[in-house]
């Protein structure tokens, strides 16, 4: 009867969100551990409510899907890797473009149905997700450090090869909005690389690399490849006002490039990096940390006064934002007798 199951059915709700795998899951669990068992006295399941809601949280029932990983087929387990770097959810359209790459060579199927009904992953639509957070971090860390860079990087290369990131770079200023972020809110104080937003496929192909790490690549053209898709995924978000992601890619972009900005050749690289990481932050209104990377190519020594203007800009109007109007002033008549006004 319905009274007698129905305070068993609600802690096991709360335990698992109503998650129909978790629910089997943790129903096994209690009967494999006595908690519910049949009672010939009474003629039916019994079960003590309070060892019930004593028993394994929604983390120890995610840990049980976890321990079945070794009956899994290695391909259906690699899919499983491959679905983990893309973090807790993905696209099956990106599947497809791995689809007969070195990093998916399977031509037919993914595996996919196996996943959903041993409960790692779940589909909604068009969309493959984790059933549980703690799933994709175990499947994600299993992987040896080195093998999951290589993973990554592979990732990113074959779905780039798939965009423009590798056409001839353009470097026009980054802050072509300027005007319309004179007065700005400020946002959040969310860590801008943990609420990244993507939609593009180069964005997604750069995240990847920037997942790899300019640790991981030791060849300094490569290095400076990735610095420059970093640069174009910047201004692509920045273009859809998404400046906590630009920012993200800029700060990766500069990474890339390593302790060598100024050379010939990565200097408009890095001018383009580091005027975008500056533009983004006056527009997520963190006017204070602009001065880093204006100043950057300001006092580089290498870079001549007109490629500095655009710095320049940002960092007068973050000075002027903040109330800084001396500095503010002080820092115009500077860029004014760089043109060679007399002022006295």
């Amino acid at each position: 009867p319905r009274r007698l199951v129905r305070k068993l059915a609600d802690v096991i709700y709360m335990k698992t969100s109503g998650h129909a795998i978790f629910v089997i899951e943790l129903l096994n669990l209690l009967i494999r551990n006595s908690i519910i068992a049949y009672r010939p006295s009474r003629k039916r399941l019994y079960w003590d409510i309070n060892k019930v809601m004593s028993s394994a949280k929604t983390s120890s029932v995610a840990s049980l899907i976890i321990s079945n990983f070794n009956s899994l087929q290695p391909a259906v387990l690699w899919t499983l890797c491959i679905i983990s770097c893309f973090g807790f959810k993905l696209e099956t359209s990106l599947l497809r473009l791995l689809r007969g790459s070195s990093v998916l060579p399977v031509r037919e199927g993914f595996g996919l149905e196996i996943l959903v009904e041993r409960g790692f992953v779940e589909l909604s639509g068009s969309v493959i997700k984790f059933s549980h957070d703690l799933i994709q971090q175990h499947v994600y860390d299993k992987m040896p450090s080195h093998q999951r860079q290589k993973l990554h990087l592979d990732i990113g290369t074959i779905l780039a090869s798939k965009t423009k990131l590798d056409s001839a770079p353009t470097y026009q200023p980054i802050d072509a909005t300027m005007e319309q972020l004179y007065i700005c809110d400020g946002g959040d104080e969310q860590n801008e690389d943990s609420s990244v937003s993507i939609h593009s496929l180069s964005g997604i192909a750069t995240t990847q690399i920037n997942k790899a790490g300019p640790e991981f690549i030791s060849d300094r053209s490569q290095r400076n490849r990735f610095a420059g898709w970093n640069l174009r995924a910047a201004k692509e978000s920045a273009a859809k006002s998404n400046f906590r992601a630009a920012l993200y890619y800029c700060k990766n972009g500069i990474l890339f490039i390593g302790d060598v900005p100024w050379i010939i050749e990565t200097r408009q690289l890095s001018i383009g990096l580091h005027e975008g990481a500056a533009f983004a932050l006056f527009a997520l209104g963190k006017w204070s940390e602009v001065a880093e990377y204006s100043n950057a190519i300001i006092d580089s020594g290498s870079v001549d006064f007109e490629q500095s203007l655009v710095a320049q800009n940002i960092l007068i109007r973050s000075l002027e934002a903040m109330g800084h109007y001396a500095n503010t002033i002080a820092r115009g008549l500077a860029v004014l007798r760089g043109f060679s006004f007399d002022i006295p």
